[in-house]
């Protein structure tokens, strides 16, 4: 027996119920299934790119759009080289053939912020964010969703565009990696500056992007070893006299950790557990010398320009080398404004900062 919504086949997550036979491990899942898609219709062209993409993006775009519509693509991209642009012209050649296209992303915020972007790239086109909070209109030509509203769209998508799927919560989820096989007709794009193992070994057209857009490199962080206690007050030094006049991120392990900073410095914080995460990141991006205390909810997706680092414990198990580069990753993002750096305070030097730093460098270097 094989469950046709999440490919079960354990049978210890099924049970015979008085309306037939039901199964565990996807039941939570409630919700209407979308039945179809809008259709698409033939048109000579689809976006309207608002900036020309480097000879870098380019030559990667099109490679993407020459091989997403036959095969699995890996697009391992640094962070800030513009990921969403090089799945443009994909886009555009599946909507040429009326393919529908899904584009799986981790994070609730990053689908609602990505959604307005496309939205003004792709004019004529229903662009639509499916997640908590946003389920009444799920039929449209281009979904954005997080992974758990995959299942309401099984064998509808031609192309699946798997964004981080190193991140949480797809990351090692087996569920959620078998409703995106249900959800996926044909082929997946997966877009990450840090793929795993699994996923590289894979089989996979790898395409590499090394460089941003504006050609500089990415910011090594500065690491620096000391005690605990003086972690905290090297932090005080950076935030309050050296980058007083500064936007700054404080990059914390954990939700209690990030309570007693905000308490203790007087500071707004960000956890995965904050009610009113728009407004702050909203009075954050606007103010520019700010100072936010975060967990790693803010490692992926969110770019604020002119924006410096410091994360305290850095040596801590929840900042693996993926999470590090990520969060280094914050920085040096504009095309104009070339100011931030990146801090590591930590009580030694782990394999995830050194494996971190080898990554930057390596990629620098090429």
């Amino acid at each position: 027996m094989k469950c046709e919504r999440c490919l079960n086949e354990n049978p210890l997550y099924f049970y015979e119920g008085t309306r037939g036979i039901y199964c565990r491990r996807c039941i939570h899942l409630g919700g209407h299934q979308v039945e179809s898609l809008l259709e698409i219709d033939v048109k000579d062209e689809y976006a309207t790119m608002p900036f020309e993409l480097s000879e870098d993006q380019k030559r990667v775009s099109k490679l993407i759009a020459k091989k997403g519509l036959n095969e699995n693509v890996l697009v391992e991209a640094v962070c800030g080289a513009g990921k969403t642009e090089l799945v443009i012209e994909l886009i555009e050649k599946a909507f040429s053939q009326k393919l529908h296209v899904g584009w799986m992303i981790a994070r609730r915020q990053v689908v609602l912020q990505l959604a307005q972007r496309l939205e003004s790239i792709f004019v004529d086109q229903k662009v639509i964010a499916v997640c908590e909070g946003y389920t009444d209109v799920l039929e449209g030509h281009l979904v954005l969703l997080t992974a758990h509203q995959l299942y309401r769209y099984p064998q509808k998508f031609d192309v699946l565009i798997v964004d981080e799927p190193d991140a949480f919560p797809f990351k090692n989820n087996d569920l959620l990696n078998d409703l995106a096989k249900v959800a996926c007709k044909n082929t997946k794009i997966y877009l990450t500056a840090t793929p795993d193992s699994t996923l590289i070994n894979s089989n996979v057209y790898h395409v590499f992007l090394h460089r941003r857009p504006h050609q500089r490199d990415l910011v090594v962080p500065q690491v620096i070893i000391t005690w605990k206690w003086c972690q905290y007050l090297i932090l005080i030094v950076y935030l309050f006299r050296i980058y007083k006049d500064e936007r700054v991120l404080i990059f914390v392990p954990t939700i209690r950790l990030a309570k007693r900073l905000s308490t203790w410095l007087r500071l707004p914080m960000i956890t995965s557990q904050s009610e009113n995460q728009q407004d702050v990141l909203l009075d954050f991006d606007r103010n520019d010398k700010g100072k936010l205390i975060t967990t790693t909810i803010l490692e992926r997706g969110m770019t604020f320009e002119e924006v410096y680092v410091i994360v305290i414990e850095s040596n801590h198990s929840v900042f693996d080398e993926a999470s590090l580069v990520q969060i280094s990753g914050r920085v040096g993002r504009s095309f104009e404004k070339e100011k931030g750096e990146c801090i590591f305070l930590g009580s030694k030097k782990s394999q995830a900062i050194q494996k971190c730093l080898q990554r930057l460098r390596h990629h620098n270097s090429v």
